[in-house]
């Protein structure tokens, strides 16, 4: 009996812890702050790409996790969205993404931003659409008017089922096929598409929301129960949601319910409800589980709203539509941190707290240190405080509480330590510790009535039994130092021996002596001489592991090395407040930069918050001051914030971030593309539209604002741009050619998608240095070259021909002149020789007075024979052929005679005597008629000159 009431009351308090854990979960809401056009949603959808729809009061609003695009309603503008509420989604099989409303059905045209609307053929149908539900083939099955209608996504006609059903609402489809319809405010029906079978399930209020299970149940909220129906036997059982909660519940469902597999497991409904948050059904327990609710002290808890719907899309996120409460996104991988805020603190003063310690017998009590307010016993479920322990003095600086082996309560400060039984009341104990000051900050308590004590400039080992105290002595004393200067943290070892760290390094304290053993030095990483260690943790294997302010350190006690870590073997330089194993083994830690959990195996990091990351910076920096894990959540308490985180919840962000190309401009105007198209064929770009703006996101809803983004364009000659948080590029004066532009993306943990996206163009040059153009103007200029050589050689030759004819007609010209010079010769020759001839009258006149004297006298023998010399007188001239030619008679025109010289003597003196006066004694030997002259010939046979 004892073992079964024990097992019912671990039981009881998982449930409560489970309880308590969901209600620790953080939620991120989207307002009208963020960009949304309206804090009234209703549904929504993932498109095929990966972005986020949502319908609201104001239209509907495309989501990429950082930027919204809102739809307004716009009926008067061509492709606008007519104007109706409760705007439902569907996806068919392409991907072309349908909206239903009473204002008609139309589908989204992504490459031209518009809405394209359809309507029935048969126009007297009753037909004003409401909800939609796609089959997995060709068919839209949609809801609204006098009956059920089919939309064929091929061939976009719509028609009524031959059956008559009124006023339907809700519809969904179970696992065999059939669709179900609720109908408003008479029951539910199901339709067998393959036989047209309807059947009806009669109710007599109006249903919401339905969901098929497994097992081929329906369920559905019904007012303030959750109702499931049997299909097969008709038999419905009813749940009323107020016999389980104690102020009982108005109303619960929505048009959407649904499980969270990953949270809760298959079988536990999440219903939306009005005022009362999320409840929780186990459909396999058939009872109420638990409810998810508003709490004021949790900022990113779930707001105060009125919820719609509950819809999952993958295993790690869940989105609400609310009523005035914008979009609420539900991120299993982003509940790293939990700021905690208590009722009895101001949000100024939630930095004093130090430590929160949960009771032993009910881990809804808390045991809550306030610096220098004391010690605050608080209620988390009533957020009551129940007592408020050392509220003045000097009792009231409260540095640690912890519980020892034997369940009671110690509690350390500035006034030493005190010890409780019961919790209600505390005893001082006395260290007798002698000039000390009696500031006590850490406690570590050891098996049996032992207790190490972490005070100023050393510790002390006390037993409780005794009351005996050791102390030993850490590095220098200061003279003021409190203990947190020196001293940072104590860890006892399985055989009692202290490790301390601090100022003066790590140390080891031996239980038995009390000797302290210095292990390492103080300068840690790359602070240099900058001191300070802080928490440390054994692992499995006995190596200690600990923070410093520069890095990350292992402590091997077996080699007595150390191994540090920082950003030369995958760590970061930063200061590392806080370590601790879980119980998987990972070593979480707490540094300036965020949280991250290493393998201690692999020696492989995850970061939780991304180095750098702003929230880290602001809200997550200082000092540890104390952790406490409670159920699976760890508490932990710094100098600027107080926070709690699931390591069970705090899974790394695996999921890659898909880039996207969102807007395309040139000179600023956005250009309507296909990014399918763009990928593969180039966009062709006139060489003017050279000033190109790109704007991308990625689609990964795990701290998006965190994603970083590079980008190149081949073609250009520049290679990829350094990660960035910047979320478009811009490029100016871009040349003529062929042209990629990708851009990759990494999510909020670093991991880069090697795919990019991709957006080909070409810009294409101006028509004059175009290749056609080119290739018309080299064929012009060659042709006109060569027509200008052709020319130009043509020219020339006529120039030359001109020259030749020239040098022909001045060589004619030189011959004319030399034979006109020739003849004139000869013209002067025998005008010479006639005027020889006419200048010797008196010689001729003397030679014939000569004879006519002697035939006076009668001489007769002496006239013959002058008369004879006379006539053998004559010049000599060399002819055309050669030969020469004498004239007998002066002033006579010569006579052609052959002389064939037979003497060369006679020929030398002829030889250039031509023009002179000769005397030929010639001697006729034979008469030889010839051709040439038809003359005798005759022989010379001597020259008288």
């Amino acid at each position: 009996m004892r073992h079964l009431l024990l097992l019912l009351f671990i039981l009881f308090c998982w449930s409560q812890l489970q309880a308590q854990g969901l209600n620790n979960l953080k939620f991120t809401t989207y307002t009208t702050q963020h960009g949304l056009a309206n804090n009234l949603t209703w549904a929504t959808t993932i498109d095929r790409k990966g972005y986020l729809w949502v319908s609201h009061f104001s239209g509907v609003s495309r989501f990429d996790g950082v930027t919204f695009k809102n739809y307004a309603f716009n009926e008067s503008s061509p492709g606008g969205l007519r104007s109706a509420i409760e705007v439902e989604f569907e996806l068919d099989n392409s991907g072309r993404l349908w909206l239903s409303s009473s204002a008609g059905i139309c589908w989204y045209d992504e490459q031209h931003d518009r809405f394209n609307y359809i309507t029935p053929q048969d126009t007297t149908l009753d037909f004003v659409p409401r909800s939609m539900l796609f089959d997995g083939k060709e068919t839209i099955w949609i809801t609204g008017g006098s009956t059920l209608f089919r939309l064929n996504t091929r061939t976009l006609d719509i028609t009524p089922i031959k059956e008559r059903i009124e006023y339907t609402f809700d519809i969904a489809n179970d696992r065999s096929g059939n669709i179900w319809v609720t109908v408003f405010l008479s029951g539910l029906y199901r339709y067998t598409p393959s036989t047209g079978a309807l059947k009806f399930y009669p109710r007599r209020s109006n249903i919401n929301g339905l969901f098929p299970d497994a097992q081929g149940r329906i369920w559905f909220s019904e007012g303030s129960q959750l109702v499931v129906l049997y299909p097969d036997s008709g038999k419905m059982e009813e749940f009323p949601a107020g016999k389980f909660f104690e102020k009982g519940m108005s109303y619960i469902g929505g048009p959407q319910m649904n499980t969270f597999p990953r949270l809760t497991g298959e079988d536990v409904l999440w219903i939306p409800s009005i005022g009362n948050g999320i409840v929780l059904f186990d459909m396999a327990k058939k009872k109420y589980s638990g409810q998810i609710k508003h709490d004021p002290y949790r900022p990113n808890g779930l707001p105060a709203v009125d919820l719609h719907s509950a819809i999952r899309f993958d295993d790690h996120v869940m989105w609400l539509t609310s009523d005035q409460g914008g979009l609420i996104k539900l991120d299993l991988n982003d509940q790293q941190f939990q700021p905690v805020r208590f009722p009895f603190l101001s949000a100024e003063n939630l930095e004093q707290v130090f430590k929160i310690q949960p009771d032993r017998t009910d881990a809804s009590i808390w045991w809550v240190a306030v610096q220098g307010g004391g010690l605050v016993r608080y209620d988390t479920k009533t957020k009551q405080v129940l007592k408020w322990l050392f509220k003045t003095g000097e009792e009231r600086f409260i540095e640690d509480i912890v519980y020892d082996n034997r369940g009671r309560l110690w509690v350390a400060g500035r006034k030493g330590a005190a010890v409780s039984n019961d919790g209600i009341s505390f005893k001082s104990i006395n260290l007798n510790i002698k000039d000390r000051l009696p500031y006590i900050t850490r406690i570590a308590p050891l098996d049996g009535d032992e207790l190490w004590l972490m005070a100023v400039g050393g510790v002390i080992l006390y037993n409780t039994q005794t009351g005996r105290s050791r102390f030993t002595a850490i590095g220098k004393d200061i003279a003021i130092a409190r203990s947190g200067q020196a001293l940072a943290h104590i860890l006892p070892d399985a055989q009692g021996n202290l490790f301390t760290s601090g100022f003066f390094g790590i140390h080891r304290v031996d239980y038995a002596s009390g000797i302290a053993e210095k292990l390492t030095e103080s300068n840690f990483g790359h602070e240099g001489g900058v001191s300070g260690s802080y928490e440390m943790a054994f692992d499995r294997k006995g190596k200690l592991w600990f923070g410093t302010r520069g890095s990350l350190a292992c402590f091997d006690p077996s080699t007595g090395k150390t191994e540090f870590f920082d950003d030369h073997n995958g760590f970061i330089q930063t200061a590392c407040y806080h370590v601790f194993f879980d119980d998987s083994e990972y070593l979480w830690l707490l540094t300036t930069h965020g949280l991250c959990r290493m393998d201690t195996e692999t020696r492989k990091f995850k970061w939780y918050t991304a180095p750098g990351g702003a929230s880290a910076a602001r809200n997550y920096t200082g000092a540890v001051k104390g952790r406490s894990k409670i159920g699976n959540d760890f508490y932990i308490t710094l100098l600027s914030a107080n926070f709690q985180f699931n390591p069970l919840l705090a899974d790394k962000n695996e999921a890659q971030a898909t880039p996207l190309i969102s807007l395309f401009k040139i000179r600023n105007q956005p250009v309507p593309f296909s990014a399918d198209e763009v990928a593969k064929e180039p966009l062709r770009l006139s060489y003017y539209q050279n000033f190109l703006s790109f704007d991308f996101t990625a689609i990964n809803y795990t701290q998006p604002e965190r994603m970083q983004f590079r980008y190149q364009l081949e073609g250009s000659g520049e290679g990829w741009t350094e990660p960035s948080q910047n979320r478009n590029a811009n490029f100016t004066n871009l040349a003529p050619g062929s042209y990629t532009f990708k851009v990759m993306t990494a999510n909020s943990a670093g991991i880069w998608n090697e795919q990019p996206a991709v957006f080909r163009f070409n810009i294409l040059p101006p028509w004059w240095a175009t290749w056609w153009f080119r290739l018309l103007v080299s064929g012009v200029l060659i042709f006109s070259g060569i027509a200008y050589f052709q020319s130009r050689v043509r020219k020339i030759r006529e120039k030359a021909e001109v020259r030749e004819r020239e040098a022909g007609y001045k060589q004619r010209e030189a011959e004319l002149q030399r034979e006109v010079a020739e003849f004139s010769k000869q013209v002067a020759e025998v005008e010479l020789a006639a005027l020889r001839a006419q200048m010797n009258p008196h010689f001729v006149f003397n030679c014939l007075n000569s004879i006519n004297t002697f035939i006076l006298l009668n001489d007769p023998k002496n006239a013959s024979g002058y008369l004879q010399k006379f006539s053998r007188k004559g010049w000599v001239c060399k002819t055309q052929e050669g030969e020469l030619a004498m004239t007998t008679v002066p002033g006579v025109a010569p006579v052609l005679w052959n002389f064939s010289v037979w003497d060369e003597a006679v020929a030398k003196k002829l030889d250039g005597q031509m023009g002179k006066r000769v005397v030929l004694h010639y001697k006729e030997y034979r008469y030889i008629p010839t051709t040439c002259f038809g003359e005798t010939t005759y022989f010379v046979d001597r020259v008288e000159l």
